[in-house]
């Protein structure tokens, strides 16, 4: 197995190094990540729905999220993230044809063909509901944005999940746009341009827990969590800034400039207007993304005085089965705590 701190010193051919059309590639917007339901797929799920209406939504399987019209559909969408550009929009579920708990279902039924769903708050709900709280959830920990309205800037979740996916049940009044690019293409780009940059991003920095952790253990993580790693000649990233300068400032340091140029440099790129694509994830659509090979950003939103018409999208974490892309565990900022989220008690 190669080192993760080994540097990929080569350009990464996969098609997860992909690029916009505006940035010289060729993915034309939204189109050309979205793959289609079609009617015979809509009736299978239908059939689906039907069967699986008197149980609890996390307690469906996959065996009975299973139907001979569908599956072929969904192994193409797991292929996509796994060997694809990383990405994949599912567009077809409707209002006019499913009801928020029918279109959930559908979201976790399709999460089931791509991986093992994953915890995601502290009752252990696979299911989170993302929306403007106004408050923050769980008291002890520092807020968290994505519980807010604000601007999220391209990066991964920090979590264990190789797959991130969500689903819109309802937009926001104005703003919310999605946004996805591939971390590969930026790693290309920064190794032709800036190589001596490399370094920096393999070795990484800690990061900061947010109190997130359990109690008794260190805010910030006891190891370097690396922006990129190599294992076998597979390039995987994470990246969010924000927690590395908590821990800067909590230490009471400044990063190391080294890692503070590749940083910049590295936020330059993502933040190029060309770079990645922009788009609305409409009522009753989903995306599922490699957390791996793909950032991830939303902009600003305003939402609806109605609560019923609040901007509400649903998230899930998976771990990819049977296997996934490898990446350092160090990734994972829980890596090693008693709340290891690759440990198979969790799963």
């Amino acid at each position: 197995m190669t080192s993760p701190a080994q540097i990929y010193d080569k350009i990464l051919p996969e098609r997860s190094a992909w690029r916009s059309v505006a940035d010289g590639g060729d993915v034309d917007g939204k189109a050309g990540l979205t793959l289609h339901l079609t009617g015979a797929h809509l009736d299978a799920l239908d059939q689906i729905l039907a069967r699986t209406r008197d149980r609890k939504i996390e307690e469906i399987t996959r065996a009975e999220f299973s139907h001979p019209a569908l599956d072929p559909f969904l192994a193409d969408v797991a292929r996509e993230i796994q060997t694809g550009k990383g990405v994949a929009i599912i567009e077809g579920c409707t209002p006019a044809r499913h009801s928020d708990d029918d279109m959930a279902r559908a979201f976790w039924g399709v999460g089931l063909h791509l991986g093992l769903a994953l915890p995601q708050t502290a009752a252990g709900d696979r299911i989170d509901h993302i929306r403007d709280s106004g408050y923050n959830p769980t008291g002890r920990e520092r807020p968290r944005t994505q519980y807010g309205n604000g601007e999220l800037l391209l990066h991964t979740d920090n979590a264990s999940g190789e797959i991130l996916g969500l689903m819109t049940l309802q937009t926001a009044k104005s703003g919310g746009v999605s946004r996805v690019a591939s971390s590969l293409a930026v790693h290309n780009e920064i190794l032709s341009r800036r190589p001596d940059l490399m370094p920096a991003l393999y070795k990484g920095y800690p990061y900061h827990r947010k109190g997130r952790q359990p109690l008794g253990e260190p805010d910030i993580a006891p190891f370097d969590t690396p922006v990129f790693c190599n294992i076998d000649g597979h390039v995987s990233c994470r990246y969010v800034r924000n927690f590395m300068m908590l821990t800067a400032k909590e230490r009471g340091e400044p990063l190391p400039p080294a890692l503070e140029e590749a940083l910049d440099y590295f936020d330059a790129i993502k933040t190029r207007a060309s770079f990645g694509v922009e788009f609305t994830l409409e009522r009753g659509e989903m995306v599922f993304l490699s957390n791996l090979t793909c950032l991830h950003a939303r902009t600003e939103f305003e939402d609806y005085p109605e609560a019923e018409r609040r901007r509400h999208l649903l998230r899930l974490w998976l771990k990819a089965l049977p296997q996934g892309r490898p990446f350092d565990p160090r990734m994972d900022m829980f890596y090693g705590s008693k709340i290891d989220h690759s440990a198979p008690a969790l799963l």
